[in-house]
């Protein structure tokens, strides 16, 4: 019933009819002209965007990146599950029920919502301190967050429960296992990953604004690369090794994060003196 008030459309003239015709086939044939790379071409160009320097630099980011994925998203809740243990409740400032390892999961996802939240609304701030100032801050989040789960969790490895037996074999640790810390390091693992990633993709937007697929490619490959390898080894490594390979790849992940930023900061000055002196 509705339909019967609406006000048909008018009915276009002949010379306008024709006109608009003609306007269609013009953008259809511009539309045809569009140059849309092939699978083989697109790779070949991914791969020739990988051999130069900048891009090699990145790929430690993107592979720390799916590295650190892989450990809070699987490993570390493994852990604190096998923390759960009735027989070591007694000994534990706090009960780590299954239910700590939702609780985590939780955190993680409140640390992340912080680092998005603080860009929404601090971003001017933030921009004015420099990517380079940012990827600082979230490697010292992730090194001591790192250093808090080494002194706080009891298995060595993350495929068994934790017993007794660990808990005396460790009589020189600085305090016994936490909920609390543990939620801690859960924040601050969330948090530091919302500042490698936004940073991340900010970077590579304004490296490669003429040639953002092929980059997004790499970027993603090397994350699942570093994700799919963690998953391998996060199995049959004790914690603490796996800790170090987090923390070195963290380090080397920050290092190259800024030699790229600064050699872009570098060549924004070089072409802008150019241009000042022509």
């Amino acid at each position: 019933a509705v339909l019967v008030f609406l006000k048909p459309l008018p009915k276009l003239a002949g010379e306008e009819e024709m006109h608009s015709i003609g306007n269609l086939a013009r953008l259809s044939q511009t539309s045809e002209n569009f140059y849309t790379p092939s699978p083989i071409k697109s790779i070949k160009m991914a791969g020739a965007l990988l051999m130069t320097r900048n891009m090699l630099h990145l790929t430690i980011v993107f592979t720390y990146i799916g590295v650190e994925l892989t450990f809070f998203s699987g490993v570390f809740g493994t852990l604190i599950g096998n923390m759960g243990s009735p027989t070591l409740r007694r000994y534990t400032s706090g009960l780590f029920m299954k239910r700590t390892v939702a609780l985590a999961g939780v955190m993680v996802g409140v640390g992340e919502v912080i680092g998005s939240l603080m860009f929404a609304f601090c971003g001017k701030s933030l921009v004015r301190l420099g990517r380079d100032v940012i990827i600082i801050v979230a490697l010292i989040l992730h090194l001591g967050s790192f250093y808090g789960i080494y002194l706080n969790m009891l298995p060595p490895t993350p495929y068994r429960q934790a017993t007794e037996q660990d808990l005396f074999d460790d009589q020189d640790r600085l305090f016994p296992p936490s909920v609390l810390v543990t939620m801690v390091t859960a924040i601050t693992l969330g948090l530091g990953d919302s500042f490698y990633n936004t940073q991340a993709y900010s970077l590579v937007a304004a490296l490669y604004r003429e040639n953002s697929g092929p980059a997004f490619s790499l970027f993603k490959f090397f994350q699942a690369l570093g994700a799919s390898s963690a998953f391998l080894y996060s199995s049959n490594l004790d914690i603490q090794w796996q800790l170090l390979i987090l923390a070195l790849l963290a380090t080397l992940a920050c290092w190259a994060f800024i030699r790229v930023e600064w050699s872009r900061d570098i060549e924004l000055r070089r072409q802008g003196y150019e241009k000042l002196e022509d």
